[in-house]
């Protein structure tokens, strides 16, 4: 019987079949946020997930972003700063990364991971997903148009002390920058991003949040 998981923006979450997933994620709304979810609002929010016998401490956050306008748009989802989902055990990040991008009803034109870091007790590896133009959003998400933010810094042996979505997606366009310059595939994907990106500073694969003093670059 098919798993569905969702987590919060507070970090709690559950994992279950869809009963009594949607149960389990109403009542927390209500207890936690005083808030009233409707069965669709946390279907929009729900993603399927593989069973596996194992526990791991790991997930993947989606930071999908698109052009509205000629501005650079993040869509945000309803009761949390990002989309964040389980990797199970064995599975490929790239491909549950697009998998949950997918059943948004959103295309992603670009996929690529960007950064990684500690949050509470899990490992977060962060994609910024470029979609093509959404019709219409999943119930509750919205469109934000992308502000600049100071990238979270750490002392020379010391990650960061708290690092906040806004800034993970600040270090994901200066990827995406270094990229459309390195990268010709992308380059040729995404020709329309090349000018909205010309402010963003190029920046590698980093560890946010890392182990002291550790930087991946690839």
């Amino acid at each position: 019987m098919e798993q569905w998981q969702v987590r919060c923006g507070c970090g709690w979450r559950t994992s279950s079949i869809q009963e009594e997933m949607v149960t389990a994620v109403r009542e927390h709304a209500r207890a936690a946020h005083e808030m009233t979810l409707s069965d669709a609002d946390v279907m929009a929010i729900a993603v399927p997930m593989p069973w596996s016998p194992d526990f791991v401490m790991q997930a993947i956050e989606i930071l999908p972003v698109t052009l509205v306008g000629g501005d650079i748009a993040y869509l945000r989802p309803p009761h949390a700063e990002s989309f964040i989902v389980a990797w199970p055990v064995g599975a490929k990040p790239e491909e549950e990364a697009a998998q949950a991008t997918e059943s948004l009803g959103m295309d992603p034109i670009v996929l690529h991971s960007t950064s990684w870091r500690h949050q509470g007790r899990e490992a977060v590896l962060t994609y910024l997903a470029i979609v093509s133009p959404v019709a219409e959003l999943p119930p509750g998400w919205q469109i934000v148009r992308v502000s600049r933010a100071e990238l979270a810094r750490g002392s020379a042996t010391a990650p960061p002390e708290a690092i906040g979505v806004a800034q993970v997606l600040e270090h994901a366009l200066r990827h995406l920058a270094w990229l459309i310059a390195d990268d010709t595939a992308i380059a040729e994907t995404i020709p329309e991003w090349r000018p909205r990106l010309t402010g963003y500073v190029p920046e590698p694969f980093r560890a946010l949040g890392g182990p002291p003093g550790m930087t991946l670059v690839g």
